[in-house]
């Protein structure tokens, strides 16, 4: 009787270890995907120097192109010493955010002539018996110049 229930032992141990390596992986691949969708907004924003138009219609582009989906979570207004400007739309759950002040025109940013932008996506995570969460992922893009302040 020794062998049978050694056996049973090793097979829940290799059926644990086999659940485990599995969810890593699926845990790998949500952030890169997440962190992926990150990317391609930061490379968007950073192309046509700042959000705008064209950014917008990249990023809208890209998102559709790479399926990111994510319900609504909430922005906050600041973001690590950031300003929120933009929400994302129905679809696609993101933020975007400046490191001036949108509702003050006549404001420098801060760091003289340049400004960066940030961008907050979540990862998302279900976990059938415990339940759904989601993971921010924050980025910024690099610095943008800005020669002149006059709109």
């Amino acid at each position: 009787m020794k062998g049978p229930i050694g056996h049973t032992f090793m097979y829940n141990i290799i059926i644990l270890f086999i659940f485990i390596v599995f969810a890593f992986i699926g845990g790998i691949l949500s952030y890169y995907k997440g962190y992926k969708i990150n990317n391609r907004i930061v490379g968007s924003i950073e192309k046509f120097e700042g959000y705008n138009k064209e950014a917008l219609d990249e990023i809208n582009k890209n998102m559709g192109n790479l399926g990111y989906r994510h319900e609504y979570s909430g922005c906050n207004n600041t973001y690590k010493d950031m300003y929120l400007i933009e929400v994302g739309g129905e679809e696609y759950s993101y933020c975007i955010y400046s490191s001036y002040n949108p509702s003050d025109k006549n404001s420098i940013p801060k760091g003289g002539g340049y400004y960066q932008y940030g961008v907050l996506t979540y990862m998302n995570v279900n976990l059938p018996l415990i339940k759904e969460f989601s993971i921010p992922i924050f980025t910024r893009t690099n610095r943008i110049y800005k020669f002149s302040w006059k709109s």
